[in-house]
């Protein structure tokens, strides 16, 4: 959901930066190559490096090369409004699901979004007891 919002973001840069027609092909490559990047830019996010993420695209013609700057503060909050409604789904799951039992739950975080700890925190944040922290 969040990739959503970056390519908005890639759009809206695009268009700053004086570019009528922004186009699908120059910003699904800008996009792809978030996309490459995106574990290691939540891998330092998560460490506390708030370096910026920079995207090039490269096409014919007299002006080459397009280039674009996605700051730290712009991707956390395109991570933090896209993933609001799944984390809540999730919270609310978990409270249910330990309302309806008397034994410890086990939770499997089997990659996505929550292999960051960012995105863990705001699911498990004062979680019931009832949930293993292994």
């Amino acid at each position: 959901m969040w990739s959503h919002y970056i390519s908005e973001l890639i759009s809206r840069k695009l268009v700053e930066q004086g570019i009528k027609d922004v186009g699908e092909t120059r910003r699904w490559a800008m996009m792809k190559q978030f996309n490459n990047k995106k574990e290691e830019v939540m891998e330092d996010l998560d460490a506390g490096k708030r370096d910026p993420v920079l995207l090039i695209y490269q096409e014919k013609g007299p002006n080459p090369w397009t280039a674009i700057s996605l700051s730290a503060a712009e991707i956390m909050d395109c991570f933090e409004r896209g993933q609001r409604k799944p984390v809540q789904l999730a919270r609310e799951k978990l409270i249910r699901l330990t309302e309806e039992t008397e034994s410890s739950i086990g939770v499997v975080v089997a990659g996505g979004s929550l292999q960051w700890t960012q995105a863990r925190d705001a699911v498990f944040s004062d979680a019931p007891e009832c949930l293993e922290d292994r």
